[in-house]
């Protein structure tokens, strides 16, 4: 209520009419969305525009894009949204009234560039008006067609993540096998309330993780290290993190990894960061085996000749801390493999756009340097291919493409000299 008054023009001037029909119309709002499905702060001032200043109201719903995406290149400075202030608002109006109203824009859009007089502290808050998500439903007094109830996934999730399973029937089980607007609409509104995982048991959370991710899966291509991950993860820390026992922790991540891979779990290393210290020694110790099994995934890389892409060394590097690289680091220096088999590892592959074909797109340097560093690299022992095959994939095609794009990237002097030799 404080930052409502702060951000109105003239709240002095309020009457007990002005308040009470303020009040009445943003229960109206609330209660035909639902409350928990908008932003009370952003519903009032919205509220307050369109019975005060009903033609800028209007104008809001055709400035969608620019107010979601503001860009100076696009959309202008806070003097060209100034002008578009002054042209929605009663004619004549002072400057310090165009600021002022300008200013509640602000508060609803903090991305808004600020001008002297409208500047405004962005507020932390669920379904807000700025976010293109929840922006209609402020204008349509309902759900659209396209969203989904915020307080119904969140009801739901806690079913899961209670339960360990959905019902066909509910939201989540409908959607999270398709692969629609709405379903990513669902992941973010998960997302978003991730909160309700706490409460849950663990052993049912991991069940949930596992629920979750079955689906997915088996209908999409998705990429855990984001996106789903997010969720999925959550639940699965909590779970582990919650346990019982050190053992239910580590039997928890090793049935998601037996049933999912490795290549599909390997990202929680990268969502547990953030907990792992707070979460406690359990989480940390069922971790440990995770990493361990992905520093032994790169080594078994790096021993056999042909390995599936997603468990090869450069698929994991994305996990990998300073410790990991060091584990697989010392590791290598008394393995016998040869620099430039370990340089072959950090190739990457992407397929031609138009044709689709597969070649090997770069060489990795900054992320080959973790394991060899420069000061022990030795080129004297790599290849020196005139050209190499891009279309030749195999670890050997790999490897003169690595000693093809060192020897260019490194002058000859840099390469390492013999420890005894006195030059």
């Amino acid at each position: 209520m404080e930052q409502l008054i702060e951000v109105l023009p003239d709240p002095n001037a309020l009457t007990l009419r002005s308040i009470k029909q303020l009040c009445l119309q943003t229960d109206v709002l609330c209660s035909m969305l639902g409350p928990d499905e908008i932003d009370l702060f952003d519903a009032a001032v919205l509220t307050y525009i369109r019975l005060n200043y009903p033609d800028l109201y209007e104008r809001m719903q055709t400035w969608r894009s620019m107010l979601l995406s503001p860009s100076d290149r696009t959309t202008g400075t806070a003097e060209d949204w100034l002008g578009r202030v002054r042209a929605s608002i009663v004619s004549g109006a002072s400057g310090e009234t165009v600021a002022t109203v300008y200013r509640m824009l602000v508060a609803l859009f903090p991305r808004l560039p600020h001008a002297t007089g409208a500047m405004w502290t962005d507020r932390a808050a669920a379904c807000r008006i700025s976010d293109r998500d929840y922006f209609d439903r402020y204008f349509q007094f309902a759900i659209p067609e396209d969203d989904l109830s915020d307080a119904e996934v969140r009801r739901e999730f806690w079913q899961l993540v209670r339960d360990g399973e959905l019902g066909p029937d509910t939201i989540i089980s409908k959607l999270i096998s398709t692969r629609t607007p709405r379903w990513r609409k669902l992941m973010t509104k998960m997302h978003n309330n991730r909160d309700v995982i706490k409460r849950s048991p663990s052993a049912t959370s991991a069940l949930a993780a596992h629920w979750v991710t079955r689906p997915l899966i088996e209908v999409h291509p998705v990429d855990l290290y984001h996106g789903w991950g997010t969720v999925i993860f959550a639940i699965l820390i909590h779970a582990a993190a919650s346990a019982p026992t050190n053992q239910d922790a580590d039997r928890i991540l090793s049935d998601y990894c037996n049933e999912f891979g490795l290549a599909r779990t390997a990202p929680v290393l990268v969502h547990a960061r953030p907990v792992e210290t707070a979460a406690g020694e359990r989480l940390s110790a069922a971790l440990r085996i995770i990493r361990d099994q992905v520093v032994q995934a790169c080594l078994s890389d790096l021993r056999t000749p042909s390995v599936r892409p997603e468990y090869q060394l450069l698929a994991f590097a994305r996990v990998m801390d300073d410790e990991m690289w060091a584990q697989l680091r010392t590791t290598l220096q008394n393995s016998g493999i040869s620099q430039q088999d370990i340089a072959a590892r950090f190739v990457s592959i992407q397929r031609e756009i138009g044709t689709g074909t597969p070649v090997l797109n770069d060489f990795h340097d900054d992320i080959f340097s973790k394991v060899v560093p420069d000061d022990e690299l030795d080129l004297s022992g790599f290849d020196d291919p005139a050209t190499v095959d891009q279309t030749d994939l195999s670890v050997n095609g790999r490897r003169a493409f690595a000693a093809y794009k060192l020897r260019r990237a490194r002058p000859p002097h840099t390469a390492r000299r013999n420890e005894h030799d006195p030059n």
